[in-house]
């Protein structure tokens, strides 16, 4: 089974590891429950610390994807133990002493699991007492008798009054002692109980669980595939915040966006033609326009043929590597089948002008027009004279051995696929063969006037 365990202030990894065998990562935030599904495709999914105020949490609707995928979901301890409080009616599962503190409705806030903490190199130190924690070290003080139990509860309203980041031993001392809550002697018994105590209610809880995930067995997984219904929140969540794998954290594609957007020279094109594409896909649906396996795998051949992917584990790490799933790619090689058959319908529709003007219009928008427009000229100029030898080696070539005459001084993009390029544009394969030929008579008037007869 695949354990992926998102802990830190509360359990190290070093810790942890002694007591499961898992993937161990930083405390989740946004996006890294999605990330994590699709990326590394686990069993279990243990959340025990999580990000909160300073980044964005974890969202409940990343959850419910990740159960929606058949993965069964454990929190405890910290982040974890508030997002199985809140979701375990859709199946995430809870474990531990907060898990049920918040369950029960005992407590309510969410920053009672809140510690301020500083990370170095992976090594997470808590710089601040949680509430939760705080609460049972105030219980068994009550017990040894250095407070009473009405000043444990004072204790604690004036310890949850302060921020999160000022929970320190003597802050929380300070302040007790500023509202007349403790005297000097009860305040200086109380700082040595506290900072001598072991207890930790969160880690405890973090070791449990782990414990109780250990002992799993595949039939206590919670497989099967749910059918929940999300908001456009987890659409953009999905779309934005899903990152790619980094080391033990996911880098959203979001930032790759952006990074791209300011970097890149064709982002204006680029951006243009998906824009486009998906204009034109909404179009084709609205048509009806219907795809077929068939055609979804032949585009598919196409495209590995094209990008020179070859077998099956070649285009495994292909998608891997690109952040794909098999069911996403089978949509965008849909949608491009879509689009190619409205393509190919509206052609029909311009008869023998084809795609001349439109294809001209868009060289005269992107400033290339002029430019081919002598290049045109040029080469007409040079085979002017030379009907018969174009002519001649129509006649003597086939096809096939005219286009790989072409693409060895050539490098073309529909190299790998020349007969589905000249049916997108509009061309017949002999209006292409003749092309061939005028360009094999032209390259050999070039080389004349080169190299002479020689």
């Amino acid at each position: 089974m695949k354990i992926v365990v998102f802990c830190g202030p509360t359990i190290s990894a070093e810790e942890a590891s002694k007591i499961i065998e898992a993937d161990f990562r930083p405390p989740i935030k946004h996006g890294d429950m999605i990330s994590c599904v699709y990326n590394d495709r686990p069993d279990i999914i243990v959340i025990i610390d999580g990000v909160f105020i300073d980044k964005l949490s974890i969202w409940h609707n990343e959850i419910n994807e990740a159960l929606n995928k058949g993965v069964t979901v454990y929190g405890t301890s910290a982040m974890g133990a508030i997002r199985a409080a809140e979701m375990q009616k859709w199946g995430m599962r809870g474990v531990g002493e907060v898990f049920n503190l918040f369950s029960e409705g005992t407590i309510e806030a969410d920053d009672e699991v809140f510690c301020d903490y500083s990370a170095i190199n992976g090594i997470y130190h808590k710089k601040t007492i949680p509430v939760v924690n705080l609460r049972y070290i105030l219980s068994n003080a009550t017990k040894a008798a250095i407070i009473k139990e009405n000043q444990a509860d004072d204790i604690l309203t004036a310890t949850k009054a302060l921020f999160y980041k000022d929970r320190t031993i003597a802050i929380i001392i300070s302040t007790c002692l500023e509202n007349s809550i403790i005297n000097e002697t009860e305040a200086q018994s109380l700082f040595e109980y506290i900072s001598a105590s072991q207890l930790d209610i969160q880690k405890q809880d973090a070791v449990l669980c782990l414990e109780s995930v250990k002992k799993l067995k595949s039939e206590d997984l919670d497989r099967k595939e749910k059918n929940f219904q999300y908001d456009l929140f987890f659409e953009a969540l999905y779309e934005r915040d899903r990152g790619t794998k980094n080391g033990n954290d996911y880098h959203s594609f979001y930032k790759i966006a952006n990074d791209y957007a300011m970097y890149s020279s064709d982002i204006e094109s680029v951006n243009d033609a998906a824009l486009n594409k998906k204009i034109c896909a909404l179009i084709a649906d609205n048509f009806n326009i219907e795809v077929s396996d068939e055609d979804i795998a032949a585009e598919k051949a196409l495209f590995t043929q094209r990008h020179r992917i070859s077998g099956d584990k070649e285009y495994h790490e292909w998608l891997k590597g690109n952040d794909l799933t098999e069911n996403e790619f089978n949509e965008l090689l849909s949608e491009a089948v879509k689009i190619n058959k409205l393509q190919n319908w509206y052609s029909t529709r311009l008869g023998f002008a084809k795609n001349t003007r439109y294809l001209l219009e868009e060289l005269k928008l992107s400033n290339q027009y002029t430019e081919w427009k002598q290049k045109s000229i040029n080469i007409h100029e040079k085979l002017k004279n030379s009907r018969e030898e174009i002519t001649e080696t129509f006649n003597d070539n086939d096809l096939n051995k005219l286009v790989a005459i072409f693409l060895k001084r050539n490098s073309r993009p529909w190299e790998s696929a020349p007969f589905n390029f000249i049916k997108k544009i509009g061309m017949n394969p002999q209006a292409f063969k003749y092309l061939l030929a005028r360009d094999k008579t032209l390259s050999e008037i070039v080389a004349k006037e080169i190299y002479g007869d020689a």
